[in-house]
């Protein structure tokens, strides 16, 4: 995994993480990516502070480099 501002996870296999609701959100990217791309819902805690908050990320699948790339933002 490849993370931009976070490196608490970079280098690290996160597949089976789960955030603060039970979700495998890697799994969620990865099956919605494969899926043709769209918008997961997932909690995370924002750098520096411990409550998660809800965030929804966009996921898209680069079929040529086998990577699914995605964005998020705080809502």
């Amino acid at each position: 995994m490849v993370l931009y501002g976070r490196k608490d996870g970079k280098g690290r296999n996160r597949l089976e993480d789960k955030g603060p609701k039970g979700i495998c959100y890697v799994k969620e990217f990865l099956a919605k990516g494969k899926a043709g791309g769209g918008y997961v819902e997932c909690w995370f805690s924002k750098k520096g502070q411990t409550t998660a908050q809800p965030k929804r990320s966009y996921v898209l699948l680069f079929e040529s480099f086998g990577w699914v790339v995605g964005s998020g933002y705080y809502r």
